[in-house]
């Protein structure tokens, strides 16, 4: 089951799911609210349960002419950090080029990241 929520502040109990998906919305998190956002994704999922965020890789932050907001370039290992501070080990990681044949120009890296059993 999916289920839409907000992520500093999710409705669910502490350890009531298996998982949970970050696709590319930790983009727009500012990077000083990050280790508290991450500490509530560490809330819900079960011992042993999943997280799977993507990023965009990179240090500057892309701002599109459309749509008006920021997209916020992480740095893998410090995104790595950030999660297993929050009590999470991260399994593992897969780094894709970008598609420039589909226009992408943007690298993008993948984690899974497993809450501490127990």
């Amino acid at each position: 089951m999916f289920r839409p929520g907000s992520m500093p502040v999710l409705d669910l109990p502490d350890g009531g799911l298996a998982g949970v998906v970050a696709w590319y919305s930790i983009s727009h998190t500012p990077v000083d609210r990050l280790p508290a956002l991450f500490a509530e994704f560490a809330r819900v999922p079960a011992p042993g349960g999943q997280l799977l965020p993507a990023l965009q890789v990179g240090d500057e932050p892309l701002r599109p002419d459309r749509p008006s907001l920021d997209f916020r370039r992480r740095r893998p290992d410090h995104m790595a950090g950030l999660l297993e501070q929050a009590g999470f080990s991260v399994r593992a990681r897969l780094d894709r080029a970008p598609d420039l044949a589909e226009g992408e120009s943007t690298h993008l890296v993948f984690l899974i990241a497993a809450r501490a059993a127990g």
